[in-house]
């Protein structure tokens, strides 16, 4: 996704406006005119996504290890949170279909690109946020298994539903950054 940010003082007297157009290959040479190309952005890290969920399994781990020590019961996190996770998961990928469905569809109307730079944001803070989670839950899953009494369903299956709910959140994220990309 490349952009230009172009400046404008058509008004005489007036403020300048800016405007924010998607590069074409031809204007991205074109920087004599008063036109600013900002850089190609990346595909975000496979590396970034990976230390996140393992700072996440580590916390994870490291919660349960805590609770562990002092006595106290495992920590279960509530059932609200996975479901949060699924609803904010079909969120970012409708908005990303949508949007999709709007950079190839020829209509009059543009697309408009701050609202593309806010769903390419949200994806990767999904993506972010899913793989913390996700790793948070299996950290607190990991820890639970390997006791010695292994404790019943009702307080491993939410840890689960957490890590399996990161998971879909992380690839909803995948999937609306890459459909957030310029045919």
């Amino acid at each position: 996704l490349s952009l230009i940010l172009t400046r404008s003082s058509s008004v005489k007297g007036g403020s300048p406006s800016c405007s924010l157009e998607l590069a074409t290959p031809r204007a991205r040479s074109a920087t004599h005119d008063g036109r600013w190309i900002m850089p190609k952005l990346e595909r975000t890290s496979v590396l970034t996504v990976a230390a996140f969920g393992v700072a996440g399994l580590a916390a994870g781990v490291l919660v349960q290890v805590f609770n562990s020590t002092r006595g106290d019961a495992p920590f279960v996190p509530p059932v609200s949170l996975p479901a949060t996770l699924l609803v904010i998961a079909a969120v970012v990928l409708a908005l990303g279909i949508a949007l999709r469905r709007a950079v190839t569809r020829v209509s009059a109307r543009p697309v408009n690109p701050f609202h593309a730079v806010r769903l390419l944001a949200g994806a990767r803070a999904s993506q972010f946020a899913g793989s913390l989670l996700g790793g948070f839950g299996f950290g607190l899953l990991a820890q639970v298994m390997t006791r010695s009494v292994v404790p019943p369903s009702p307080t491993w299956l939410p840890m689960l539903f957490v890590a399996i709910s990161g998971i879909v959140l992380l690839v909803a994220g995948a999937v609306a950054e890459w459909l957030c990309r310029v045919p």
